[in-house]
């Protein structure tokens, strides 16, 4: 099986596909137009999820999708930290098929250390995307895919 496209937008289209499959998902809203200037969101992602105390409480995630034959670097998404704020969400995600490199893998999980920032991160890089994608085989009847 193989992507029909290589570029991002059918990319975005997969990950719009796996996000609902998640447990505690409740909404995924799109955000702009493919390869549109989207201001670095391509999804805005609601997840239920609960307080100390058992509370049910919403958190929201944007959600930034990378397609590339290159490992992700800061330069590659140099101002997700700002994003993140502008937009007001608990959490950044960010989903790519490649590697990230050690240093902005260290930028990620390095926010809870950070008093400043009032947010979370999750990373969906290709070792988690690639369990993702093998654990939802009803995604490869997706008109996104080319049987080999």
């Amino acid at each position: 099986l193989k992507l029909k496209d290589d570029k991002g937008d059918h990319f975005e289209k997969l990950v719009e596909t796996l996000l609902p499959l998640e447990p505690n998902i409740c909404d995924v809203k799109t955000i702009g137009k493919t390869n549109a200037s989207d201001r670095g969101r391509d999804f805005i992602v609601i997840e239920k999820s609960y307080d100390t105390f058992g509370i049910p409480v919403n958190k929201s995630w944007l959600v930034q999708c990378k397609f590339s034959t290159n490992s992700i670097s800061p330069k590659t998404i140099p101002d997700w930290v700002n994003r993140t704020i502008e937009h007001n969400v608990d959490g950044y995600w960010i989903v790519t098929n490649n590697d990230l490199t050690p240093d902005l893998f260290d930028q990620l999980n390095d926010v809870p250390k950070n008093k400043n920032y009032k947010f979370e991160t999750r990373i969906w890089q290709r070792n988690t995307f690639d369990i993702k994608l093998a654990t939802r085989p009803e995604v490869f009847a997706s008109e996104l895919f080319f049987n080999l």
